[in-house]
């Protein structure tokens, strides 16, 4: 790979968005979803076959969406990723149906599919009777969905809490969509593109990663309300959860509120998450946003890395004052601006929302995040990221 661009940003803030925009963007290359299984899994190695494992899992990934008519090699990565992303989605799973069967299944979901979540919930309920714990509300839907994931939910609860006793892949989880795997040329001529906001954390291991690449960063940022408001929210979702952790949580407004929340820590998790641990949630939050971000910022600096500072709220604001950012994005990637205003440039899709969108709806919380807001590591990192004056917040 000669051209890598990493996506960073904190969780809440619209790295999901950017990176289903730019799938759509031609002459770039993804992953079909965030990173963050594929470093989970490769954790599952011990000692030198983790980068190995690394490797061969982002390799099997990277890819475009697919265009043209759906042959079927399309259908049969489908069933591929359909099986793949199930194994990730529900550890359990494997005990309960083994691999062959879990192809054969998803095989003849993708068979005869009109689009990919048509086959995955066809898939959940073939496997919904081996595997009770399977539940489509898990899953971050469109909204053409709803009556399809409706009958498969009736009689059964809401789901609560963490969706496992284990977890790759953090819910709501993802539906693999038509994939075509990227060719060595793709890879030595295209810019690859990774978006998922714990990639912050991770530029060292990126930069050794791809040791020949031009490495660069697109920092996407969002003002510290709204992003603490939607880590609040996500905190009490039912997704989100990223990780059991040792001993017990003690955060006020989450432990004693959610099932699970004095084990599972949701969202990125800084290395010093462990003093936070007994502390209230906006305050979690607030040290959430600016550890993410400041690790953004430093690590980019220590590394040399070429940075372009994307604000969300131009990249969701009215259309006629996206252009001149989705222009300067553009020439960043190097690819045509007319692409990227074509998929960006009008109404946006609402992707992995706890709620409907609306501007100011951290308003709700606003005594409490002023106050969550009001240390100096949120202040500084405020400044740094030219949005400390509270009037801009939208």
């Amino acid at each position: 790979m000669r051209g890598v661009v990493v996506v960073v940003s904190g969780s809440r803030g619209g790295s999901t968005l950017l990176g289903s925009l730019l799938r759509r963007v031609p002459g770039l290359v993804h992953t079909n979803a965030e990173l963050n299984p594929l470093f989970a899994l490769a954790g599952l190695h011990d000692g030198a076959d983790r980068r190995p494992a690394l490797e061969a899992e982002l390799l099997a990934d990277l890819g475009r969406p697919h265009a043209g008519p759906v042959d079927d090699a399309a259908r049969q990565r489908l069933a591929l990723d359909l099986a793949w992303r199930l194994l990730v989605q529900w550890p359990d799973l494997a005990s309960a149906c083994p691999l062959p069967q879990l192809l054969a299944v998803t095989a003849s979901a993708a068979a005869t599919a009109d689009r990919p979540v048509g086959a995955l919930l066809a898939a959940l309920a073939e496997l919904s009777g081996r595997h009770p714990a399977l539940d489509a509300r898990r899953y971050d839907l469109p909204a053409e969905a709803g009556d399809l994931v409706a009958a498969q939910a009736a009689g059964r609860p809401a789901p609560i809490g963490p969706p496992g006793a284990a977890a790759v892949e953090m819910a709501p989880f993802v539906v693999p969509g038509w994939w075509t795997p990227a060719s060595a040329w793709d890879l030595a001529t295209r810019t690859v593109v990774l978006t998922t906001p714990r990639s912050a954390f991770r530029l060292p291991i990126l930069r050794d990663l791809f040791p020949r690449a031009r490495l660069r960063v697109v920092h996407l940022t969002r003002n510290p309300a709204a992003s603490v408001n939607g880590l609040m929210d996500g905190w009490r979702h039912h997704g989100f959860a990223t990780a059991p952790v040792p001993g017990r949580l003690r955060i006020a407004g989450y432990s004693d509120v959610v099932p699970g929340g004095d084990r599972w820590w949701c969202f990125d998790i800084p290395p010093d998450w462990a003093d936070w641990a007994d502390r209230p949630l906006a305050q979690v939050c607030a040290h959430q946003w600016a550890a993410t971000h400041a690790a953004a910022l430093d690590g980019a600096a220590a590394l040399g890395l070429e940075v372009h500072r994307l604000p969300f709220e131009a990249l969701v604001g009215p259309p006629a004052q996206r252009r001149p950012v989705l222009d300067d994005l553009a020439a960043f990637l190097a690819v045509d601006p007319r692409a990227l205003r074509e998929v960006a440039g009008g109404e946006l899709p609402v992707v992995m929302a706890t709620a409907p969108p609306r501007p100011g709806r951290w308003r709700a919380r606003e005594a409490e995040l002023t106050a969550a807001l009001a240390t100096p590591e949120a202040q500084t990192m405020a400044e740094r990221l030219g949005c400390a004056d509270p009037t801009t917040w939208t």
